[in-house]
């Protein structure tokens, strides 16, 4: 039986002896018309073009999506209001890191900082419920059978997931196919090692990529991979994709076929090289160029001096990255508060 919401792919379209599933699209007209009930016209209209093609983008996909644009093309802000669409889905869980919790609180949102807040989500009354939850990865396990009650789902900062075997994975892979919205977001590009996108896809729409090894097999073998295994050397390992040492999907391949698989079904990347951008904050920018010279003189230090100095290095490097994600975060407010 064909899984909902896919559709086979024509024999003509896919290759001999392969079926392809693809997403069934919503007609855009009611995405549209969704958009005018939930989103009012004032709002929608101090969105960038770009950022309003995101938005149709994900409810054409049933809000269903990965949105992996480059960092400072407002992702969260997109991701705000494809949820709003879906508000009749609600009560809403964001996960974040905890550095992008610095949310304000309102009447019908729980920021959970601490294991003790928790207790703010029990019970069956709307107040104790909350209409939207904000809680990091720290803590998001800790939900246990509570998460079963959200119906929509924002994941800041997905590449967090990448890892299909981590205990966080496995929760959040059941939460996400458990709602029917979800939206995960990350500025990695993740098509320079795509079988770090396999867990996120999977999670969103499972089956599309079809198993972890048939998808590291296709998409994730390096050149010389393929040429041990030619030559009879390691093979796949136990069914995990171990048979090297490492993990032997580490490198990409076929991308010519990936790129359009995801980004016609479940990926939205766009580039400041692509669009038009519009600089809203001069001072957010300079302070993120400044983060990443620093960050660049840093690392060719790091590798001029080798073994030495080791561990200061390693803690600068730590304070520039919690810095970044400060002042990004900060942004991130902003937006969402529009």
């Amino acid at each position: 039986m064909l899984s909902e919401g896919y559709e086979v792919v024509p024999p003509a379209e896919a290759a001999p002896g392969e079926e392809l599933l693809r997403v069934q699209l919503e007609p855009l007209p009611a995405c549209e018309e969704r958009r005018r009930l939930h989103v009012p016209e004032d709002v929608w209209l101090r969105l960038m073009p770009f950022q309003r093609e995101g938005v149709i983008y994900a409810l054409q996909r049933q809000g269903r999506i990965l949105l992996a644009d480059e960092m400072g093309l407002g992702k969260t802000v997109q991701a705000i209001t494809i949820a709003a669409c879906y508000s009749e889905d609600w009560p809403l869980l964001v996960v974040c890191p905890a550095s992008l919790r610095a949310m304000p609180k309102g009447p019908e949102l729980v920021l959970v900082q601490r294991g003790a807040d928790l207790a703010n989500l029990e019970g069956t009354g709307a107040p104790a419920r909350g209409r939207i939850v904000i809680i990091g990865y720290s803590l998001v396990e800790q939900l246990g059978d509570l998460a079963d009650r959200y119906r929509t789902v924002v994941c800041d900062e997905s590449h967090q997931l990448k890892n299909k075997d981590s205990a966080r994975t496995r929760f959040m892979s059941k939460v996400v196919r458990n709602a029917r919205r979800a939206v995960l977001i990350t500025g990695t590009p993740l098509l320079s090692r795509p079988i770090e996108a396999w867990p996120q896809v999977d999670m969103l729409r499972p089956g599309l990529l079809g198993s972890f090894d048939d998808f590291g097999e296709r998409f994730c073998r390096s050149p010389a991979d393929t040429a041990i295994v030619a030559g009879g050397g390691a093979g796949r390992g136990r069914g995990r994709g171990r048979g090297f040492r490492g993990n032997p999907y580490n490198g990409a391949s076929n991308l010519e076929q990936l790129r359009p698989l995801l980004e016609e079904n479940v990926m939205l990347r766009r580039t400041k090289d692509g669009i038009e951008v519009e600089i809203r904050d001069p001072s957010r920018s300079s302070q993120i160029a400044d983060m990443r010279a620093a960050m660049a003189a840093l690392q060719a230090e790091i590798r001029a001096r080798g073994g030495g100095d080791a561990d200061r290095l390693e803690m600068q490097r730590q304070q520039l990255l919690q810095e970044l994600f400060r002042v990004t975060g900060k942004a991130k407010v902003r937006l969402s508060q529009c």
